[in-house]
């Protein structure tokens, strides 16, 4: 596309508006947003979560406790931790309790008292695939008054999520992980009736109110500033007319399969170590007398893209007893097979 959208009146830049348009009402939809224009594109979720929480840092002068998890990824966590070196958060953590989601409620109801703020969660873990129950936490916080901001970057495409009937206050994901969008990819989504409105984190150009000295005041302006990421938007939103095509559930149930068939594998090698993995589409291992660099890379030569290391989750690895040398995290999409999977079982048998 030659146009930038909402920058000239051009055909060029109108059909890119119109673009753009579209993907916002695509992901909106899928998402359960009534108003596209609260769907704002990012670069990533990183992106999205640093607008997210330093924008909502403003609303957290009388009530500054932070409530998050230690399954949290670093795009969570070290937009928080600059919030507490500042001195305008206090961090409380949750720690989930992995087989029981119920446990998990009554353990954050324990951690909300007056002065808490915001709590920020992931809707599910990018180590073990924990999955929060993210609409029965968004209703409780509606109860108390919380806002609720919500990190879906493992959920988004795996996980029905409904922003408004969630009670979520912000959600943000990537595009480029099961949305099937390219790299570069993310939104940031606002719930109508969010208790805050984020202050912008960056300022410039949006096609509007050019003779303004301050963002405008309405979304999507208000918060993306200079020439949003049209291919990235428009590529998000054709992967979520797959998904749509082929049905959420679906693919679910197809990953939850093939991780079912890979953990049973595993789990005959006396090697193998597991870690928490919950049902869903990830699974975190290591082998006795690898590292986990190794693991990966020995797997890499077979032809199997893995992750290991720390994946951007240090307490989440020191919850596993992990923290000293990381794990493999093998992540299953909608396009793997069982034969994939039984490649990996295969390669990992020959270590």
């Amino acid at each position: 596309m030659l146009g930038n959208p909402g920058r000239s009146g051009h055909r060029a830049a109108v059909a890119a508006s119109d673009l753009l348009f579209s993907a916002r009402m695509t992901v909106a939809d899928f998402f359960g947003l009534s108003m596209p224009e609260n769907v704002i594109f990012t670069q990533n979720a990183s992106h999205a979560l640093n607008m997210a929480i330093l924008g909502a840092a403003g609303a957290l002068s009388e009530k500054r406790t932070v409530i998050t998890s230690v399954l949290e990824h670093n795009s969570v966590l070290r937009p928080l931790y600059m919030l507490e070196r500042a001195g305008k958060a206090e961090l409380r953590f949750l720690t989930p309790d992995i087989s029981n989601p119920q446990a998990t409620l009554l353990r954050l109801s324990d951690l909300i008292d007056k002065s808490v703020g915001l709590v920020v969660l992931t809707a599910r873990a990018n180590t073990c695939g924990y999955s929060f129950p993210i609409e029965e936490i968004g209703k409780l916080l509606y109860n108390c008054n919380i806002p609720f901001i919500v990190d879906a970057s493992q959920a988004a495409g795996t996980m029905n999520i409904n922003l408004e009937k969630s009670k979520i206050d912000m959600l943000c994901f990537p595009g480029h992980k099961s949305l099937y969008g390219i790299t570069g990819s993310g939104a940031l989504l606002i719930n109508p009736k969010s208790k805050i409105m984020p202050e912008p984190v960056f300022s410039g150009g949006s096609g509007s109110l050019s003779t303004e000295h301050f963002m405008p005041e309405f979304l999507p302006d208000r918060l993306e500033a200079g020439t949003p990421p049209l291919i990235p938007a428009v590529s998000m939103a054709a992967g979520i007319e797959y998904i749509s095509s082929v049905s959420l559930s679906e693919i679910a149930a197809k990953e939850q399969k093939l991780q079912s068939r890979l953990i049973s594998g595993l789990s005959e090698n006396k090697k193998v170590a597991l870690y928490g993995c919950s049902p869903g589409s990830l699974v975190l291992f290591n082998m006795r007398g690898l590292s986990s660099e190794e693991l990966a890379a020995k797997l890499d030569s077979e032809g199997i893209a893995v992750r290991g290391g720390f994946h951007c989750a240090p307490l989440a690895h020191r919850l596993f007893g992990t923290h000293e040398n990381g794990a493999v995290r093998i992540s299953i999409g909608a396009f793997n097979s069982e034969s994939d999977i039984d490649s990996v079982l295969s390669a990992v048998s020959r270590l």
